[in-house]
Order: structure tokens, then sequence, then C-alpha cells
């Protein structure tokens, strides 16, 4: 019987749109199904429906009162008194307390837009280990399905000597350590998957359906080009909005200080006199009047902005350092991808075949076969391998630049 160990996987290959559509489905399920995402949407809701609210006049109050008035000593006359009452805080309190609601909202916004493209990035690396123990199944399967055919010429050589024995429990016993790969990378497949569950938000995902992932085409990039799109990435926007957030809370601590007002008009009504109109404006003082709880509250907030506009440099800084060496990281493992797949792949598929028909026509020693296809299997594991981590270097890249 001929042996063609692994050779078939030398030459197969499949479209990366595969790839891409399970990819892409797995993404819009996590983000349709993950709590976390909910919460800051509602947050968001919540700040808008506050902004509203602090931003808006209290309800008016009206009033009617009626009594009787004693006129010397028997004479009775009924007073009616009509007045609408509005407090109003100082002009630009309630305007700038509403810009520190609608702030937050922005920042919960954005802090949503951060999360949901970690967890794209988080799906696109859980799904390239996927990948990875899929390729591992399927390197140990067709090596357990060609030295099958192996340990069949070592039984049909048993008849002529002890070598024949000990080549087919030689091969056997190699058989027995790829299963036991095997099952490890089932395992791992099972684990990957409730991962991928779990980001989504659910205690199992349906449909996850086994594709090939053999990469047939290298995206190249550069620095210089990814650059600019980091700075509008998720993680520094959602700092800029809690930065544009800290100036309307303090823009908001300033207007505390300023006095709430009060306007009543009143119309009486008295039987037999003319009708009478009042107009009274009044003020009422905050209890944190004092000058110095009003200096404190808005230094306390200047010193937040500080915080935060440091914060807001560091990352900056630090998204531009940490691209180049994703980017350098990338470039190292696609040389490295190209040197297995133009070198030690095909090199060790040349060795293995020679071993192979070697073994087959009896003038190769089993050991040079095994040896062979363990040098296969390890040449094909190390292209899977870093193939997972391109992916994943990509998919950091993609969430540093907010693409």
């Amino acid at each position: 019987m001929r042996i063609g160990f692994f050779i078939c996987l030398l030459f197969f290959s499949i479209s990366a749109s595969e790839y891409d559509s399970l990819e892409t489905m797995l993404i819009k399920t996590v983000l349709a199904g993950n709590t976390g995402l909910s919460m800051f949407s509602c947050d968001s809701a919540a700040f808008d429906a506050s902004s509203g609210a602090v931003g808006a006049l209290p309800a008016p109050q009206i009033a009617v009162e009626s009594m009787q008035e004693k006129i010397g000593s028997s004479i009775m006359r009924m007073q009616t008194d009509f007045s609408v009452t509005q407090e109003m805080p100082f002009p630009g309190t309630r305007p700038a307390m509403s810009r520190a609601m609608k702030a937050r909202s922005f920042v919960s916004g954005a802090a949503r837009q951060e999360l949901a493209r970690s967890l794209a990035a988080d799906t696109k690396r859980t799904l390239a280990e996927l990948a990875f123990a899929w390729r591992r199944l399927d390197i140990s399967d067709s090596a357990i399905s060609e030295l099958s055919a192996a340990v069949k010429i070592a039984t049909s050589r048993y008849s002529s000597g002890l070598a024949g024995l000990i080549d087919k429990c030689a091969i056997e016993a190699e058989i027995a350590m790829i299963r036991a790969d095997s099952a490890q990378a089932e395992s791992d497949i099972l684990a990957v998957q409730a991962r991928l569950a779990g980001l989504a938000g659910k205690p199992a995902l349906a449909g996850i359906a086994r594709v090939n992932t053999h990469i047939t085409s290298i995206l190249e990039m550069n620095v210089d080009s990814l650059l600019p799109m980091v700075l509008s990435n998720p993680s520094l926007l959602k700092l800029e909005a809690v930065v544009g957030a800290d100036h309307a809370d303090i823009s908001s601590a300033k207007r505390k200080a300023a006095p709430d007002l009060m306007f009543k008009g009143t119309y009486r009504n008295t039987k037999g006199e003319p009708d009478q109109y009042g107009i009274m404006i009044g003020a009422t003082l905050p209890e944190s009047w004092a000058w110095k709880n009003v200096s404190a509250s808005r230094a306390e907030k200047e010193f937040v902005l500080r915080r935060d506009k440091a914060e807001l440099d560091g990352a900056r800084i630090s998204a531009e350092t940490e691209i180049q060496a994703k980017v350098l990281t990338y470039t190292g493992l696609l040389s490295r991808l190209k040197a297995i797949q133009g070198g030690a792949v095909p090199l060790a598929g040349k060795a293995l075949a020679a071993a192979a028909a070697g073994y087959r026509e009896g003038v190769t020693d089993f050991n040079m076969y095994i040896s062979a296809g363990r040098t296969m299997r390890a040449a094909l594991s190390d292209e899977a391998e870093t193939e997972m981590k391109l992916r994943q270097t990509l998919a950091e890249i993609c969430e540093i630049t907010g693409h």
C-alpha cells in the first residue's frame, strides 16, 4: 500500500472568505448578546434622560385662596387671591448641569464603543485559537490515517522476523501519542467554544461550523499608515470624552455659588373693591454659599481634570508605541510564516516522501520514517501556530487603531 503521509496537506488551501464569514458572524453574535454593552446603553440612556430633567425648570405652583373679611361689626365680604409662583435657578445654572449630564452620557457611549471594539478583538483572538485547534486535529487525523497504513505493512512483515513486530509496535505507539494530541485538541476546541459563548453572554453557541482555516492571502502594513488611525481609536475617544465631562463638571460647580431665584405673581379679587395685583421677587441661597466650600469643590474638580488630561496624554503615547511594537511583531510573524511555507514545510514533505517510499520498499529504517513524520507534523503545527499568532496580532492592531 502506498504511503503519502501528510503530502496532501501541503497543497490544501481555501479562500479566506469562509473563515472571514464565520468571524463576522461570531462578532455580530457577541455584540448582540453581550450584557456589558447593554449596561452601557442603559447608562447612556439614563444620563440623557437626566440631562433633560435637570435642564428643565421646576413646575410652577398655582394657588387659589379664598377668605371672608369682616368690615365693621357685622358686614362680611369675600376675598379671593390667585397666585402663580415660579422658582428659577440663576441663569446658566441648569444648562450647565444639563451639559454635565450629557457629557457623562457621551462618556458612557464612548465606553460602549471601546467595549465593543475590545469584544470584537477578543472574538477574533479566540476564533484564531479555535482555528489552531482545528488545524491540530486535522494534522493528527491525517497522521493517524497514514500511520495506520504503515501498520498494515509492518504487520505483513511480521511473519518474516522480529523486526516486523518492533516496527508494528513502534508505529502503534506513535499513533497512540498522536491520538493523545488529538484528544487534547478536541478538549481545547470545547474550551474555546465555551469562551466564545461567554463573550456572547450565552450558555452555549450553536452554529459554529468547522471551516478550513489555512491562510491564502497576507495583509502587508506599515506603521506610518496606521499612526493617524491610532488617535481615533475608541479608548482614546473615551478618555477625551472624560476630559470633556470634567470641563462640564467644573462649569456646573462654578454655577453652584449662584442664588436660586423665585418669582410670584398675585391677583386679588375683593367683592366691592377694585382688583389688585402684586409681584414678588426673592432669592434663596444654597447651603454651600460659603466661598471656601465653593472654591474647594471647584479645585477638586480641576485636579481631576488635570489627572484625566495626563492619563489621556499618556494613553496617546502608549498607543503610538504599542502600534509600532505590534507592527514589528506582525512583520516578524509574517516573515516566519513565509519561511515555513516556502522552506520548512516543502522540505519536510520531500523528506517524508522519500522516507515513506524507502520504508514501503524495505530500504529505509522505520525510525527514519517515524522521524520524518514527526518533522512534518512539527512543520505543519508551527505553520498553524504562526498563522494563529498572526491573526491574533492583526486583531490587536485593529483594536488599537479602532478599525
